[in-house]
Parts: structure tokens; C-alpha cells; sequence
């Protein structure tokens, strides 16, 4: 932690994460290979263990055979949502086939204020509160890129923009976690640290931040994504709360240190990873 750094840190925590899914397209490529396959009664080449390379399976006993593939079109899943919340739709909307069209809802949500557009396919997405984070330590091997363009820490390693406020921390068999951080004039409670007391006191929304006036020296924090195979594809978290770190000093301070702090308290203090992840203490 660097000399301005005025954050404090406490104890450690565990749980457990996943990564849901919203659409998953897959194509199955088939190989064939003529000596492992042999026809079934609609002339397909299929696996068999008593296949044999014979005019019945190939059509010929000499010269080249000329083998096609022959594909289906896989079955895709399908999950509707009005921004987070799942909706009930008609069987023939759950689903569609690879190439094909898709049956949309016959019913369409509604906002107040807004008026539908239409549907839009968003990027697979994690819920932080099935995070397993079991190795949670002091040492746990972090990053982070500073609000001002000033020199973080390990921003190639784990994928950050520099000057971007991204935070990363890696924990081991169970993946990396990223994060933003940001500087805002609004304050927050964080209860000396433990976050135990209501969320409504510690989490904000992004207009909450954004149209405080004052100085911009209150660090908050937010998770944005999750790397299960440590591959810097990060699959996006879903809707998450700015949870407030603590006073940066000043806003020359914050934008230089909230990032490390963010990393820091998601490694060591076990309230503010439960306020991260929306999870109950």
C-alpha cells in the first residue's frame, strides 16, 4: 500500500461463485472416419463396434468412396430478461435451432418512462454471489491501473487498462475476480469497515455518483467480472452495486490509491466482499 494509502483492512472470508450463462451457442463438428463407421437403415454412417471398411457400408469394393457429412442443427436454450429479472415466457420461445428464426415472446416487458424497442443479446454473465473466493489471502496476487494514469501494478498480467481504475485479483484454483474503481464527490457508511450495517448506506447507483457535487475524493468500488480459466476472458457481472471504500483525503489521493484499496479490501476484509457480491454476512 502506498504512503497516502489510509485505508485499514481486516479479516478474511469465503464463498462459493459460478458463471450463468445466458445463451450458449455450440456447433459439434463430426469426423468421420471410414473404418470405425457403418451404415444404419437410412444410409447414415454411424458409430458402431462391428463397422467394417465393405461394399455394404461404402457402396464399392474398389476405388475411392465419397463420404458426406451429415449434419443436424443443435438446440439452443433460451432465458428472457427485463434487466435482471428472468421473465415467464410461451415453451416455443425457449428454445430455437442453430440457422433457424426464433419465436419471440408473444407478450412484451414494460418500463415506466420508456417505451420497447426490442430484444438484444447481451454477453454471458456471472452472479458474484456463487463466487468461490476459499483462498482469499494477504498474498494473494493482485493488479490494478489508477484513476489518473500514475503507475499501478500489474496491469498487463491481468488484462487492465491503464488510467482505466480496473482492479484484478487472482485467486487460485478459483479464478480472477475484476473490478472497477471510481471517485466520487458523494460519501457512504461503510460502519468502521464491516459493512455490516444496511446496504442502502454503502451501495450506490451509477447517477447517485455521477451527480454529487463537491470534491471527488470518495473511493467506491465495483466487481465487473469473473475469469473461472485465468484466460483474461472475463464473463460480465449482471447489474452490480458501487459500494463505497472509504474518504480518499483529497481527490488527487483517491483517483491515485482507490483502485489498490479496492483490490486490497476484496482480499482482506470480509464485510466489504460480502457487500461486493451481494451476499448476507
Amino acid at each position: 500500500m502506498k504512503a497516502a494509502e489510509i485505508y485499514t483492512h481486516t479479516h478474511t472470508h469465503t464463498h462459493t461463485h459460478g458463471c450463468l450463462c445466458k445463451i450458449i451457442l455450440s456447433i459439434i463438428a463430426i469426423a468421420i472416419t471410414v473404418p470405425t463407421y457403418a451404415k444404419d437403415s437410412n444410409n447414415h454412417i454411424e458409430p458402431s463396434p462391428t463397422n467394417d471398411c465393405v461394399e455394404s457400408t461404402l457402396g464399392t469394393a474398389t476405388g475411392p468412396a465419397n463420404l458426406e457429412a451429415d449434419w443436424t442443427a443443435n438446440t439452443i436454450n433460451l432465458e428472457w430478461y427485463n434487466e435482471d429479472t428472468k421473465l415467464t415466457v410461451p415453451t416455443t420461445s425457449n428454445t430455437c435451432t442453430y440457422d433457424g428464426g426464433i419465436t419471440l415472446p408473444s407478450t412484451n416487458p414494460t418500463k415506466t418512462g420508456y417505451t420497447f424497442r426490442g430484444w438484444q443479446v447481451r454477453a454471458a454473465q456471472c452472479l458474484p454471489s456463487d463466487f468461490n473466493y476459499n483462498n482469499v489471502t494477504w498474498t494473494s496476487p493482485y493488479g490494478y491501473a489508477t484513476l489518473d494514469g500514475r503507475a499501478g501494478s500489474k496491469e498487463t498480467d491481468f488484462g487492465l487498462t491503464v488510467g482505466s481504475g480496473e482492479w484484478a485479483v487472482d485467486y487460485g484454483n478459483a479464478g480472477v475476480i475484476k473490478g472497477m474503481a471510481r471517485c466520487s464527490a458523494k460519501s457512504g457508511n461503510n460502519n468502521d469497515y464491516t459493512w455490516t450495517n444496511a446496504s442502502s448506506e454503502w451501495s450506490a447507483s451509477e447517477s447517485e455518483l455521477t451527480s454529487a457535487s463537491g470534491e471527488t475524493k470518495y473511493c467506491w468500488c465495483q466487481i465487473t467480472g469473473y475469469d473461472a480459466n485465468k484466460d483474461k476472458e472475463y464473463c460480465q457481472v449482471a447489474s452490480p452495486s458501487w459500494v463505497f471504500g472509504a474518504d480518499g483525503g483529497s481527490a488527487s489521493n483517491c483517483a491515485y490509491n482507490c483502485a489498490d484499496a479496492c483490490a486490497d479490501y476484496v482480499r482482506n476484509v470480509s464485510g466489504f466482499r460480502a457487500a461486493l457480491f451481494g451476499q448476507v454476512m
